[in-house]
């Protein structure tokens, strides 16, 4: 079982990677080793806090706290005739992130991918003025969370849809410990023209089991900072 809190003494194998929590002579340890028993990083955990290993929405790799929104490709794209409105499952893409959790505090240890997955980013619009976003292509077939896309479309004409750009403020995660299966919100794309759109995201469908992963300190304190400058709908208009 790789997510959930690791024990004392414990370990756990998470993404090629060894989890640890120890103690020693400078208190509880939690080390990150590759599976030759190599330190790769270490760090000391405060007197009372449990060390949960989790799924994270997507936005900690490849620059933490620099992407703000997450570009999805289709692998096949959809057709939607006028007045049509379509629902499709996707694939999404989840950062691991390892949190000290003590009396309702959620700080961030360390952070993996998914074992197999290489972080990138990937530019929405213009050199000049578009957005960087963490890029994620639904053909990829390893680990992924579950999700779904709905595209709204209105219009008298037919409109074809190749990729949609999620924000960040908004993007919830659940998982199931046991199961392990990961899911992720509901984008929700409303078509404005033939080459714009309006996504925003809604909680996903969840079941018995599953858990609500912990937004960590320094997401809270982004979200309050930057308030409506963080917005939790995105304005596609360099095309769909």
């Amino acid at each position: 079982m790789k997510f959930g809190f690791i024990s004392e003494g414990g370990e756990v194998k998470v993404s090629g990677r060894i989890l640890s929590l120890r103690s020693s002579s400078e208190g509880l340890l939690y080390e990150r080793m590759s599976e030759g028993g190599e330190v790769e990083f270490a760090a000391r955990v405060g007197e009372g806090a449990r060390v949960l290993v989790a799924p994270y929405p997507p936005f900690l790799l490849p620059l933490q706290g620099r992407l703000n929104c997450l570009y999805v490709r289709l692998s096949k794209p959809l057709v939607l005739p006028p007045g049509s409105k379509m629902s499709v499952p996707i694939t999404l893409p989840y950062d691991i992130a390892i949190i000290a959790s003590s009396r309702g505090s959620y700080i961030l240890i360390d952070t993996l991918p998914p074992e197999g997955m290489t972080p990138k980013m990937a530019v929405y619009g213009s050199n000049v003025e578009g957005v960087l976003c963490r890029f994620w292509s639904t053909s990829w077939g390893g680990e992924s969370a579950r999700g779904e896309l709905v595209v709204d479309n209105p219009l008298e004409t037919q409109v074809v849809v190749t990729r949609v750009v999620m924000p960040r403020r908004g993007f919830t995660i659940y998982y199931n410990p046991v199961s392990e299966d990961v899911v992720a919100s509901t984008a929700v794309m409303n078509i404005k023209d033939i080459d714009a759109a309006e996504v925003s995201l809604r909680p996903p469908e969840w079941g018995e089991g599953y858990s609500e992963v912990p937004t960590i300190e320094r997401d809270k304190r982004l979200f309050e900072t930057l308030g409506a400058l963080l917005p939790a709908r995105i304005e596609m208009m360099w095309g769909i």
